[in-house]
C-alpha cells in the first residue's frame, strides 16, 4: 500500500485550529447555558476554582515539555531507545506530584468550612488534577509524534460532551451538573484516546532521565507558565479586590480571550515538533525566516478577522442574549485587543526554545507578571473596577510582545532588512483594527442594533482583507519566499 502523504504545514494547523475552533464554538454554547442558568456568583465560583487543574498541568516541571521537543528529535535521528526512557520517566515522574496535589484538595475540602456547593467544587477539582495530568500526558506524546489527527478527534469529542452535557445536567443539577459535566468530557477524551493508541510504557522510571527531562523543560515550562499566569492573573485579582459576583462579570472577558487565543495557539502546537525536528538541516537564518517571521507576520494579519468582529459584536451580543452580564462589555472589549498582542509571545516561544534561551525570555515574562499586577491594582485603587484590570492586562500584554520581540532581535542580529520589514509590517493591523472597531460602531449608531452590527461586519471584513492582500504583495514572509524573506 502507498503510505498517505502527511498533511502540509499550512493544512495540518487548518484542521487542528478547526477542531479548536469547533470546540470553543460549542464551548461558547456551553458558555451561555451556564450564563443562562447560572447566577454572577455562581459562574464566578466556578471560573475562580477552576484555575486549579490549569495550574496542575504544569506539574510535571518541564518533563512533559521536553517530551514534546525532544522525542521528535531522537526518533529523527533513530534514537528510539531514549524517546521510550524519557516516555515513561515522564510518565511517573509527573504522576506523582499530582496525586499529592490531588489528595491535598480532598483534605482541604474535608476541613473546609465552606458551603456544600464550594466543597464540592473543590472535590471536582482534586479528581480533574488526576484527570488533566493524564490528558495533557497523552496530548504531549500525540504532539511530539505529531499525530494530530487523534488530537482533532479528542477536541471534537471533549466539546460534544461538554456541550451536551452542560444543557442537560446544568438544567436538572446547577452547579453540580457543571461539575459532573466537566468530569465527563475528560473522561470521554481519554478512553478515546487509550482505544485508538493506549499508552505503552516500555520502560521503567529512571530518576536521572528524569532530571534530565526536568532540566531541559524547566524553562520552557517557565515560559508556559508566566504567560498562564499572565492570562489568569486579571481573574485572581478581580475575585481578591471585587469580589466573586464582578469575577462572574468578567468571565465573559476571560471567554473571549480563550477563544481568541486558539489560532496562534494552533499554530504554536503544530510548529514546534517541527521546528525541532527540521532544527539540524536549518541555518539560523532558515529558522528566523520560517518560525518567527512567519509566525509573527501571519498573527499580525489574521489575529484581527477574530479580534474586529468580537470587538464589535460583543455589546450585542451579551446585551440581547445575556443582560445580567452587562457590567463585562466594556472588560471583554478591551481584553480581546490585548490578545493581538499576546498572539505575538506565542509565536516567539519556539525560536526561543530552539536555541535554549527561556532563562533569559522567562526574566523579561516574569518583570511583565510584576508590572500587570501593579497596573491592574493601580486601576481598581483609581476606581476604574473591570475596565480597569482589562486595561492593566492589556498594557501588559503589549510589553510582553515588544520585550520579547526586542530581545529576539538583540540575539539573532542579522537579516537586517528583514527584521526592519517585518517590524513595519507588524504595525498596520493593530492600527487599523483598533480605529475601524472605535469608528464604525460611532458611523452607525443610529441604524438598528443589529442592522449596524452587520453592516459594520462587512465593512470591517473587506477592509481586513484588503489589508491582507496588500500585505501578501508586500511581505514575503507571508508568501512563503524564504530567500526573499531574508534579504
Amino acid at each position: 500500500m502507498i503510505p498517505k502523504k502527511p498533511d502540509t504545514l499550512a493544512a495540518t494547523v487548518a484542521k487542528y485550529t478547526s477542531s479548536h475552533v469547533y470546540r470553543h464554538v460549542l464551548s461558547a454554547f456551553s458558555a451561555f447555558i451556564k450564563s443562562k442558568l447560572l447566577a454572577p456568583e455562581q459562574l464566578g465560583l466556578w471560573n475562580l476554582i477552576n484555575i486549579i487543574p490549569g495550574y496542575s498541568t504544569f506539574l510535571h516541571f518541564g518533563a512533559n515539555e521536553c517530551m514534546r521537543f525532544m522525542i521528535p528529535y531522537h526518533e529523527a535521528r533513530g534514537e528510539q531507545d531514549k524517546a521510550e526512557e524519557l516516555i515513561a520517566s515522564t510518565f511517573y515522574g509527573s504522576l506523582f506530584p499530582n496525586l499529592a496535589l490531588s489528595c491535598g484538595l480532598v483534605v482541604y475540602g474535608l476541613a473546609s468550612q465552606a458551603d456544600t456547593v464550594t466543597r464540592t467544587g473543590i472535590f471536582t477539582m482534586a479528581a480533574l488534577v488526576v484527570l488533566n495530568w493524564y490528558y495533557y500526558f497523552s496530548f504531549s506524546l500525540l504532539r511530539a509524534r505529531q499525530n494530530f489527527s487523534l488530537i482533532i478527534a479528542g477536541n471534537y469529542i471533549r466539546s460534544t460532551v461538554t456541550l451536551f452535557g452542560s444543557i442537560t445536567l446544568i438544567f436538572f443539577f446547577g452547579l453540580y451538573g457543571l461539575y459532573a459535566a466537566m468530569l465527563a468530557s475528560y473522561i470521554a477524551v481519554i478512553l478515546y484516546f487509550e482505544v485508538k493508541q493506549p499508552t505503552r510504557l516500555r520502560r521503567g522510571f529512571d530518576p536521572a532521565v528524569f532530571r534530565a527531562a526536568i532540566g531541559t523543560g524547566l524553562p520552557i515550562t517557565l515560559f508556559s507558565l508566566v504567560t498562564e499566569v499572565i492570562r489568569n492573573l486579571d481573574q485572581i485579582l478581580v475575585s481578591w479586590f471585587l469580589g466573586i459576583e464582578q469575577l462572574g462579570y468578567y468571565a465573559i472577558s476571560a471567554m473571549a480571550a480563550e477563544f481568541l487565543m486558539q489560532i496562534p495557539g494552533s499554530a504554536r502546537d503544530v510548529m514546534e515538533p517541527r521546528l525541532m525536528a527540521e532544527k539540524a538541516s536549518l541555518t539560523d537564518e532558515q529558522m528566523l525566516r520560517r518560525y518567527l517571521f512567519a509566525p509573527l507576520l501571519s498573527s499580525a494579519y489574521l489575529m484581527p478577522f477574530a479580534i474586529g468582529p468580537a470587538a464589535i459584536l460583543v455589546p450585542t451580543v451579551v446585551a440581547s442574549l445575556l443582560p445580567r452580564y452587562t457590567p463585562g462589555i466594556a472588560p471583554a472589549q478591551i481584553i480581546v485587543f490585548g490578545c493581538y498582542f499576546l498572539a505575538f509571545v506565542y509565536a516567539t516561544r519556539g525560536i526561543v526554545v530552539a536555541n535554549r534561551w527561556q532563562g533569559q525570555a522567562t526574566a523579561i515574562m516574569a518583570g511583565t507578571v510584576l508590572v500587570n499586577a501593579a497596573l491592574c491594582i493601580g486601576f481598581i485603587k483609581l476606581g476604574f473596577g473591570l475596565r480597569g484590570v482589562a486595561l492593566g492586562s492589556s498594557i501588559s500584554c503589549l510589553l510582553l510582545a515588544l520585550g520579547l520581540v526586542v530581545f529576539l532581535r538583540c540575539r539573532c542580529n542579522y537579516a537586517h532588512r528583514a527584521w526592519r520589514r517585518v517590524a513595519i509590517g507588524l504595525c498596520p493591523p493593530f492600527v487599523c483594527t483598533l480605529a475601524l472597531s472605535i469608528a464604525l460602531p460611532l458611523a452607525t449608531a443610529r441604524l438598528q442594533v443589529y442592522l449596524a452590527a452587520g453592516v459594520n461586519l462587512v465593512i470591517f471584513f473587506a477592509s481586513a482583507t484588503a489589508l491582507y492582500f496588500l500585505a501578501v504583495r508586500w511581505l514575503p514572509e507571508i508568501r512563503g519566499e524564504e530567500e526573499a524573506g531574508l534579504r
